[in-house]
């Protein structure tokens, strides 16, 4: 399969996933839905941000993430599998590392609730020094989706750390 139709594929499942869940809408959530659903949601990516603090790549890419996920940037969407995403979050800690990174840590984040298996978490992290001073701020918005196995990264973009992700419940 090209790498186009599985972008077409990812993304016409993510889109049949979020409008076609019947019983699951938004708004049919209670609020304990919503406040047990973003604690899930929150400790799946302190997992995650624990893992890349780790330099787990294997964790990131066999436990955080759908098979397949997506990263989209400015080459566009690229699919890739656990094995990839793992190599990619390794090699990504490794050059960080080189630079004097020890680790991220996180700022102002939001969870938005879309259904009971959807949601977005939008945050903001800090790369930090060994001396604790900062290298970089960034900023990115990941499409969580709970299966079979939990909640799981579907899709990832970073973006401009004053822009943020809003949502109203």
């Amino acid at each position: 399969m090209t790498t186009y139709f599985r972008i077409v594929a990812l993304s016409v499942a993510i889109i049949v996933g979020l409008a076609a869940s019947p019983g699951r809408a938004a708004q049919g959530l209670t609020p304990e839905d919503h406040t047990k659903i973003k604690a899930e949601v929150n400790a799946a990516m302190q997992n995650y941000v624990d893992a890349f603090n780790r330099s787990d790549g294997n964790f990131i890419g066999h436990s955080s993430f759908t098979n397949p996920a997506a990263v989209i940037g400015p080459n566009g969407v690229v699919t890739r599998t656990p094995e990839q995403m793992a190599q990619q979050y390794n090699n990504t800690t490794q050059q960080l590392a080189k630079t004097g990174w020890v680790k991220s840590v996180g700022g102002r984040y939001s969870i938005c609730v879309i259904n009971a298996t959807t949601a977005l978490f939008d945050g903001r992290f800090d790369r930090v020094r060994k001396d604790g001073s900062v290298m970089t701020e960034t900023a990115t918005t990941y499409l969580f989706n709970k299966g079979k196995d939990g909640w799981r990264i579907a899709a990832l973009w970073g973006h401009d750390i004053n822009k943020a992700v809003t949502c109203s419940e």
